[in-house]
């Protein structure tokens, strides 16, 4: 396999249940940009690229689905490799590429001329774990790679489901009991305003 614990990239990570995710040997990911070598990337055009990955990652609706093409070598290293394909993926990618500090690091270094979205199974010394025929593969995150340095970023972005502040189950419509609605008076402080009216007259027949 060869020895990428050097090098940066901005990569789109398949869902941990998709079949390509256990059938590779490697990492399984699509590199969507090169950054690099790690030691080039200076502190703070790190925080700036992540900084601008968290916040397009969380813009995104949802996980990428991409359909699978055909199977077969890249590289000089015969990687064993699936590639995969769709509009939404090279869509994603735009846009990706097109953030400020990831366009100044994929400009600065040397680049393919042009981009294969592809996952990689496996090499001859380290081949696919299983068999595989999916015929298209979710992605869920993107995630940062500076060296061996790994950080990943949900697509959709992700929901705190233990913030006792955030019911799942609410229904927004629901009123506030009077229980609650009088304490919340009791902490802004101050007394209750009287109210007077008429509910409805008196001796009056009604139909």
């Amino acid at each position: 396999m060869p020895d990428n614990t050097d090098g940066s990239i901005v990569a789109l990570l398949p869902s941990a249940s998709d079949p390509i995710t256990a059938a590779s040997s490697e990492p399984a990911h699509i590199t969507m940009a090169w950054l690099g070598d790690a030691v080039d990337l200076s502190p703070e055009s790190i925080a700036a690229i992540r900084e601008a990955i968290t916040a397009y990652a969380a813009e995104a609706d949802g996980p990428i689905t991409a359909s699978v093409g055909e199977r077969g070598t890249l590289g000089d290293d015969k990687a064993d490799v699936v590639f995969v394909e769709g509009d939404g993926l090279a869509a994603y990618r735009e846009g990706l590429v097109a953030l400020a500090p990831v366009a100044e690091a994929v400009a600065a270094v040397e680049q393919h001329p042009e981009w294969t979205p592809h996952v990689t199974l496996g090499y001859p010394e380290t081949p696919a774990k299983t068999d595989y025929a999916g015929t298209e593969v979710v992605f869920d995150r993107l995630a940062l790679w500076v060296g061996e340095e790994q950080e990943e970023f949900t697509l959709g972005g992700p929901v705190d489901m233990e913030d006792p502040a955030v019911d799942p189950n609410a229904d927004p419509e629901e009123e506030i009991p009077d229980e609650e609605m009088m304490a919340g008076l009791d902490e802004m402080g101050g007394d209750p305003i009287p109210w007077h009216g008429v509910l409805m007259p008196l001796d009056t027949l009604q139909w």
